[in-house]
């Protein structure tokens, strides 16, 4: 919950600040459209263009992003039993009794219950925020070329199939999964494929 109150809304102020600056092109590039494509969207910024059709976007972004993290630490909260649990099992795998022990005793002196205080805090605290605030830029621009990579290495693989590939006994399962009539469905998958 400290960590949400305290680091998320400073570090997502960051980075919608960062994002907002990034030309369309650019995240253009790594939604995956051609080169020539984002070429042509010329030198626009996502801020410039976000402004245009809300003006208050920045001011929407800041207190979704509050409320976010304040729901987010709300849970975070209500979690903790189940983490602690989680992480008690991970310690016991990871660590002998003997190594255990130890840390029990470190975490029993000061400088340790000081560390195991504020670990998390630290670490995602002011300072890292801002390596990693650095890393963005350099991100954005691997991440066409990522896109690429993993659009190579699922190439063999067969298309996504639409509603009008699906035979009728799968149409009627998916229906029975989203709820729905298999008949609506089925219109919905012929007009899609434009068949009768």
């Amino acid at each position: 919950k400290q960590l949400f109150d305290k680091t998320f809304n400073a570090l997502m102020d960051k980075i919608v600040g960062q994002v907002g600056e990034l030309p369309i092109a650019k995240l253009a590039r790594m939604g995956g459209v051609t080169e020539a494509q984002a070429n042509a969207l010329g030198a626009a910024k996502m801020r410039e263009v976000m402004e245009i059709y809300d003006p208050a976007w920045q001011e929407r972004q800041r207190r979704t992003m509050q409320v976010m993290a304040a729901g987010m630490g709300d849970i975070m909260t209500s979690v903790e039993p189940k983490a602690r649990g989680a992480l008690a099992k991970a310690y016991a795998r990871e660590f002998s009794a003997v190594e255990l022990e130890d840390l029990d005793r470190y975490f029993a002196t000061p400088a340790g219950a000081h560390y195991a205080s504020r670990s998390l805090l630290i670490a995602m605290g002011p300072d890292m925020m801002e390596a990693m605030n650095a890393l963005m830029p350099e991100l954005m621009e691997a991440m066409p070329g990522l896109v690429q990579k993993a659009q190579a290495a699922t190439a063999d693989l067969p298309a996504v199939r639409t509603k009008g590939d699906l035979s009728p006994a799968e149409r009627k399962k998916l229906a029975e999964l989203f709820g729905v009539d298999p008949e609506t469905l089925e219109d919905d998958a012929s007009s899609s494929t434009g068949t009768e």
